[in-house]
């Protein structure tokens, strides 16, 4: 082999071997840029799931009702009721007011046996009897 041809082959060795060293120095840097960017990525995910946990008891629902007039469209908040102004007893009495109210005085076919039955039971014998005569098929 000529001594230039050997010279020739020596520097094609070389520069490829530094081609080879570049390559792995340029997927060194892109890997620790890509794991720097993992890093601040992960501290943003990190910083918001505290900020989230330290904004949540500001957070705070409180309902309330609006009641519509159908003919004059006035509208009007009514107050809640306050846990203490009530006893159960008295709410579970007035819950099933409300219940014979509709029952009887409601008329709705799908609800019409039950509320037959319902208005039957809970009345009293004066209640009772003109309901059924009010409620008669020939009526």
């Amino acid at each position: 082999m000529k001594k230039s041809s050997r010279e020739a082959l020596d520097a094609y060795y070389r520069e490829a071997g530094s081609w080879a060293t570049d390559k792995i120095t340029g997927l060194q840097k892109s890997r620790r840029i890509a794991w720097i960017m993992a890093g601040a990525a992960a501290a943003v995910a990190v910083a918001e799931a505290c900020a989230l946990i330290v904004l949540m008891p500001l957070k705070t629902v409180e309902p309330y009702t609006l009641m519509v007039d159908r003919t004059t469209g006035f509208v009007q908040a009514l107050k809640p009721l306050d846990p203490g102004q009530i006893t159960p007893d008295k709410a579970l009495v007035q819950s099933m007011l409300v219940q014979y109210v509709i029952a009887r005085e409601g008329f709705d076919m799908a609800t019409l046996q039950t509320d037959y039955r319902k208005v039957g039971l809970w009345s009293a014998e004066q209640a009772r009897s003109d309901y059924l005569a009010l409620m008669q098929a020939s009526n």
